[in-house]
């Protein structure tokens, strides 16, 4: 989603895909385009970082095929920082002509249509007339991933319409070049009511004042950047959501029945009427409430205990814990020399043994490998 010197807004196919996880999180980027908050602070995520060099190189590999045969290919890769209507338009227009021109292969191909922008990975040229001559093109998108997922579809359907604007035709079929190596071909009309609905409700939201959603917790959340905001929040609210194993429909049933945090959940009678929950399901329900409510407060309680001062009759402990204590150190001491005298020898002892001034009561015990005291 992105804000233009115009102040219009242009949508992409990751807006679709933000759609369609989490309602929370297209009003957040919607505020974020029109300035009414801040971009959340860049996540240090190595696993995030690993992946999207994976999906880079995968790419570099799928340009290194398609092209092996070819006569070259046209790189737009390079035409970034497009963020006024006028660089939209250009890149379109250079995408177009490269298209014109029957380029076997276009790479990162810029499609703006002035509402909705696409950037597909590559543009293949095939042996079906259009508008372009006696060729038209087809999608190719790559993904790390080893089957399709509705996000998927979704993309590809979004950057087929912006194609069809150009050449006249869209397209019968799109790719998916997965990370396992093989190729997945998506029959377009397949999905197109399916992708026109989902399209429609994605624009009435942005064209309709923003509205209060919850960052109710989603699968999305694993590689949101917003995550750690939204677990901010919801641990802020003791949200019913921290109850491990309360499922949405269950939350919404106990909010309906005046038990909206887990506290309130927590300290709920057991024979509280619980309807429509069952009363199975309710009980189990409170009981881990309990459980969780009790476990933070003996961890509270820990967590005071541990910064408060030492009494005098705790600091031994401590420092036996660090390896300092005195009695630990004659222990010590002790367990070396009858260690040295098991297996080889020193003279028997039958008197108190003394260390460093201190006498400890223990006697040696005579050898214990056949040796004999001369």
């Amino acid at each position: 989603m992105l804000k233009l010197d115009d102040d219009t807004l242009v949508l992409a196919a990751t807006d679709l895909t933000n759609h369609l996880a989490c309602p929370h999180l297209i009003q957040q980027r919607l505020a974020i385009a029109r300035g009414e908050r801040a971009k959340p602070p860049p996540a240090d995520d190595p696993h995030a970082d690993l992946i999207r060099s994976r999906g880079e190189e995968h790419e570099r590999n799928v340009l290194a095929q398609l092209t092996a045969n070819q006569d070259g290919y046209v790189d737009f890769s390079g035409n970034d920082g497009l963020h006024t209507r006028k660089a939209l338009l250009r890149a379109a227009a250079e995408a177009a002509e490269a298209m014109r021109a029957g380029g076997p292969v276009i790479y990162q191909a810029p499609l703006f249509n002035g509402r909705w922008q696409g950037r597909a990975d590559f543009l293949r040229r095939v042996a079906t007339p259009s508008n372009l001559g006696a060729w038209s093109y087809e999608v190719l998108d790559t993904k790390l991933a080893r089957d399709a997922k509705p996000e998927y579809v979704h993309q590809l359907s979004v950057y087929s319409e912006l194609l069809a604007l150009v050449q006249g035709r869209e397209p019968e079929f799109a790719h998916l070049l997965l990370g396992d190596g093989s190729t997945l071909t998506i029959e377009l009309r397949r999905y197109a009511a399916l992708h026109r609905y989902v399209v429609n409700q994605l624009e009435t939201i942005v064209d309709a004042p923003r509205c209060h959603t919850y960052p109710e917790p989603v699968a999305h959340c694993k590689v949101c950047a917003l995550a750690a905001e939204c677990d901010a929040r919801r641990r802020a609210d003791d949200h019913l959501s921290l109850v491990a194993g309360a499922r949405r429909d269950h939350r919404e049933r106990l909010i309906e029945i005046g038990l909206p945090t887990v506290r309130a959940l927590a300290d709920a009678s057991k024979s509280k009427d619980a309807r429509p929950l069952r009363p199975e399901r309710f009980q189990l329900l409170h009981h881990q409430a309990a459980l969780q409510v009790s476990r933070a407060t003996l961890v509270s309680r820990f967590t005071v205990t541990l910064s408060q001062p030492l009494r005098p009759d705790m600091r031994c402990c401590r420092r036996r814990a660090q390896g300092t204590c005195s009695s630990t150190l004659k222990a010590t001491r002790m367990s070396a020399m009858a260690a040295s005298n098991t297996c080889g020898g020193g003279a028997s002892q039958t008197g108190p043994t003394t260390v460093r001034g201190h006498t400890t009561g223990m006697r040696r015990r005579p050898p214990l490998c056949g040796s004999s005291t001369l």
